[in-house]
């Protein structure tokens, strides 16, 4: 995807919109993905809003709400309204922080329980999840407060009925939503966690962040 980005991104935006045209969405999202944002937002205003909505449902949120900063408002409305709900909201979540923010690229889909739950709804509930980081469970306290974290080999070695708070690490490194994305590429957490949690005021989790980002 990455070199046929490179490829694309050189030709006229409407002749990639013909070509998106007919493209399953299947090969079209991984290819987006992979294509400068602003490129892209204009390869797809020509596309009917059901084939764009699709598309974005593909890409997921963070992808999605990268290019959405660049087509107009009526027309990010519109396209939002066609999303299921659960998704809708996380873009909506994405799109209410500044595009140079860690909230902005944060990915708020991540599989997060309050501190009672056993391993085995843990378990039910990661082998739900449709996130793009579904090997680790958030914990969190009264007003979604984070509290630690509990990785996929821990509870599913635990006993179905051990509470998550028994299997928990705490988070020694946190990352603030409203923080620049660009100042916190070289945070002392990367050196020890693959994705770092992201908080707003008191603690409150919002998501998470993954190094490769």
């Amino acid at each position: 995807p990455a070199e046929a980005a490179r490829v694309l991104e050189r030709l006229a935006p409407q002749n990639v919109a013909a070509l998106l045209s007919e493209a399953p969405t299947r090969l079209a999202a991984p290819l987006l993905r992979a294509m400068l944002p602003p490129f892209v937002a204009r390869c797809l205003e020509p596309l009917p809003d059901t084939q764009v909505s699709g598309l974005l449902r593909a890409m997921g949120p963070q992808a999605g709400v990268a290019i959405l900063h660049y087509l107009p408002e009526a027309r990010r409305n519109a396209l939002l309204a066609q999303l299921p709900t659960g998704m809708r909201m996380a873009f909506r979540l994405l799109l209410g922080y500044p595009e140079d923010t860690v909230g902005a690229w944060m990915d708020p889909r991540v599989v997060v329980l309050p501190a009672d739950t056993t391993a085995e709804s843990a378990l039910r509930r990661l082998r739900e999840a449709q996130g793009e980081i579904d090997a680790v469970v958030f914990v969190v306290g009264a007003t979604q407060r984070l509290l630690g974290l509990a990785e996929l080999p821990e509870v599913l070695r635990a006993p179905p009925d051990t509470h998550l708070s028994k299997l928990m690490r705490q988070m020694p490194f946190t990352l603030p939503a409203r923080a620049s994305i660009h100042g916190v590429a070289d945070h002392e957490g990367w050196d020890d966690f693959q994705i770092l949690p992201v908080v707003e005021r008191d603690d409150r989790f919002v998501g998470a962040l993954d190094r490769g980002v």
